[in-house]
Order: structure tokens, then C-alpha cells, then sequence
């Protein structure tokens, strides 16, 4: 009888663990220096850009790496992974990684190293962050069919 009792103890904890890893974490993830206020990152601060649900982060060639996470930060943040922010004066942030900004082509809103739009701004959704591109109005998002980021001019906030 006390043995039956340990096992569904246990099973109990891995499904209650189960549903705790699926909830979702911050957008900006790795190293905590963002400002504690409005959880925006500061400049010069290094940050993952991920999708939560999915569980793949951007990195500079937009292939989706898959990503893991427990409370709010990346665990296996390897350098292709990290951008660093510049924040600017209007508000809006640049997101670079070898010596190139994360920006959006002026064709189909195709991600690009380098394009004629770097600005970002960053708002909350719901437990995260989104990133909007403020030349071409889209959202940074995973597009799964695709298997790659892309930018979306809606957003799912749930």
C-alpha cells in the first residue's frame, strides 16, 4: 500500500512539473539586465529572442534553435543565440549580433541582416514580450510551417 501511495505521489510532482514548463517565459532572458521597472531591456544589455510555446530562439542565419528554459531564463544560451541592445534615443531598440542588426528587407518583410529597417519596438503580451518592427508595422514571429521567423502584423496575445 505505501509503495502504491510514492508512486502516485511521484506522478503527481512530474505532472504537476509538466505543467509548469509549459507556461511561458520572458521574451529577454538571458543575463537579467533588463530594467527591473518596465522589463525593457537596457542598453548595451545581451538578450535571447525566443518563442516561448514552440521553444526556439532566433539567431542571426533566422534558423529556429531549439531552446530550453526554467524561470524566465535560457538555459543553453550558446553565443548565436545572444543579441546585444542598443537602446535609442526614440525609444526604439537595435538588436545586433556579429556586426550585423536584426532588420526586416523591404520586399516581403523577410528577416535580414543589415536592412533598411533595424528599429524595434518592444511591448508586453501577456507573461512576455513581442517585438515590433516600426518601419513595416509587424511582430517578430516563429512561423512553424516555415520553420523560421518571420514578421506578423498580428499577434496572438494568448
Amino acid at each position: 500500500m505505501e509503495r502504491g501511495m510514492k508512486k502516485r505521489i511521484v506522478s503527481l510532482f512530474l505532472a504537476i512539473l509538466m505543467c509548469v514548463a509549459l507556461l511561458p517565459a520572458s521574451a529577454f532572458a538571458e543575463g537579467g539586465e533588463s530594467t527591473p521597472a518596465s522589463g525593457l531591456p537596457a542598453d548595451g544589455s545581451r538578450v535571447v529572442i525566443y518563442n516561448a510555446p514552440f521553444g526556439v530562439a532566433l539567431d542571426a542565419d533566422n534558423i529556429g534553435t531549439p531552446i530550453a528554459f526554467m524561470d524566465g531564463a535560457v538555459l543553453n544560451a550558446e553565443e548565436s543565440l545572444i543579441w546585444e541592445v542598443t537602446a535609442n534615443e526614440d525609444g526604439t531598440f537595435r538588436f545586433s549580433q556579429n556586426d550585423g542588426f536584426l532588420s526586416v528587407g523591404t520586399g516581403d518583410g523577410e528577416l535580414v541582416s543589415d536592412g533598411e529597417n533595424p528599429d524595434w519596438t518592444v511591448e508586453r503580451h501577456g507573461e512576455g514580450f513581442s517585438i515590433k518592427n516600426t518601419a513595416r508595422d509587424s511582430y517578430l514571429a516563429w512561423n512553424a510551417d516555415e520553420s523560421r521567423f518571420v514578421t506578423d502584423a498580428n499577434i496572438d496575445d494568448s
